[in-house]
């Protein structure tokens, strides 16, 4: 299968990393391997990269049918005993559970290592996960101040439902408010996909109430993918209304270029969902590089009545076959350092902000991603402001891996000085 298309792009919209290409199955290869290469791409799933920037994978189109020629040479599969048979249809083992280990600490104006009052600890196995934050009281003594758990409650085929629960705690560890996201994700009789967030909120009675609900549903239909994704809260009369939503149409046009167009919606105040915002990215690739163009409108201060280009998104992506990738995404506006856009643009953008990112292989056959992060100066917009840096070191351990954070701040003589360092330790139990 060729590479599919990334998207990078702005915050308010949707970008990508690019999922690795699946070739077409070589002779000797297993019946079974033989299925999972013919099987279409995952949807398409939107996280949130290190820098801020909302990323979608999985875009590209399904892989495309064998040559007749390659076919012919593909060996016949031998014959199964029913022992292997059986274990063939036996479903796959799940994942064993799993410790995890937080260590914080920090650096003082005299350099020396400061440990954080924040620790954290965790487990989770194949249906449920629970972490637990505790900091040390003025008594010096640990308490828990936020704990966080996960539950599958049920996992079927189009069906699926999932509880998080998170617990505050005060000073002395006693609980005094719990917030449940109940996540229901169901395939709906015309194939689209339909996916509903509820969050409720305990009061002072301990009793638990809905405040909010995020509905989003999913279709595609050929090489189109619709989605709408509506946040509602309740009313006066305790009703879900809807005060945003946003609507994105993605088209795959090959499996080198696509487009997605989003409009976000707003209520205005009378109850009623109006336009505030509209963007569009472009994607294209070439090689091993992958380019996204993104323009964001918004609602006019001065002019309600139309739309004001304020902004736009370059971001290129490179990945190479030895698993190095770069990615470097600029963003342009006419407002400096996250201030308001100024009234009097006339359509020239300047330089805003530049992120890079850079993962290669480290030592022990780990990983190592650094990213660099610029914007320009609030105080004297002429110029960009100090550079922060992140490098995230992930190297496997003897039952796990242990996962290193260390973060950078550029001082007033130009060197970078760390300022933070997390150690994460997964083990397996």
């Amino acid at each position: 299968m060729k590479k599919r298309l990334p998207l990078i792009l702005l915050v308010v919209s949707v970008g990508a990393w690019v999922a690795r290409p699946v070739h077409a199955q070589a002779p000797g290869k297993t019946q079974n391997e033989e299925s999972q290469a013919e099987q279409p791409p995952a949807a398409p799933t939107v996280t949130r990269s290190t820098g801020g920037i909302i990323m979608v994978t999985g875009v590209g189109s399904s892989s495309p049918p064998v040559k007749v020629e390659e076919a012919e040479k593909k060996e016949e599969p031998v014959a199964e005993t029913p022992a292997e048979k059986e274990q063939a249809a036996a479903p796959a083992a799940p994942a064993g559970p799993r410790s995890t280990t937080v260590s914080s600490y920090t650096y003082g104006p005299d350099g020396r290592k400061q440990a954080e009052a924040i620790q954290s600890t965790g487990s989770a196995d194949a249906g449920s996960s629970q972490t637990t934050r505790t900091l040390k009281n003025i008594h010096g003594r640990a308490v828990p101040y936020l704990t966080e758990s996960s539950n599958v409650l049920k996992s079927t085929p189009g069906d699926e439902v999932v509880e998080k629960r998170l617990h505050r705690y005060d000073t002395d560890g006693n609980a005094v408010s719990q917030q449940l996201l109940r996540e229901e994700q169901r395939r709906l009789p015309d194939g689209s996909i339909e996916k509903i967030i509820t969050t409720f909120e305990s009061d002072i009675n301990g009793r638990m109430n809905p405040v909010g609900r995020v509905v989003e549903t999913e279709k595609k239909t050929g090489n189109v993918t619709r989605t709408t994704v509506t946040a509602e809260r309740p009313d006066v009369n305790k009703r879900f209304k809807s005060y945003e939503r946003s609507e994105s149409e993605r088209t795959q046009h090959s499996e080198d270029s696509g487009n997605v167009t989003t409009v976000r919606k707003a209520d205005n105040g009378l109850g009623r969902l109006v336009d505030v915002e509209r963007s569009e990215s472009v994607m294209s690739r070439s090689g091993d590089a992958a380019t996204t163009e993104t323009k964001v409108w918004q609602r006019s201060v001065v002019n309600q009545e139309r739309f004001e280009l304020t902004g736009r998104t370059v971001g290129k992506l490179v990945e190479k076959p030895d698993g190095t990738a770069s990615e470097t995404v600029e963003v342009y506006g006419a407002s400096s350092g996250g201030s308001a856009n100024n009234l009097n643009n006339t359509g020239s953008f300047d330089l805003q902000e530049r992120l890079q990112r850079e993962t290669t292989t480290a030592a022990g056959g780990g990983k190592q991603e650094v990213t660099t992060s610029q914007s320009r100066s609030i105080a004297d917009p002429s110029r960009f402001g100090r550079k922060s840096v992140r490098r995230q070191v992930t190297r496997p351990a003897a039952a796990g891996q242990t996962v290193e954070t260390h973060v950078y701040e550029e001082g007033v003589n130009g060197v970078m000085r760390p300022i933070g360092t997390t150690v994460e330790t997964i083990e397996n139990k």
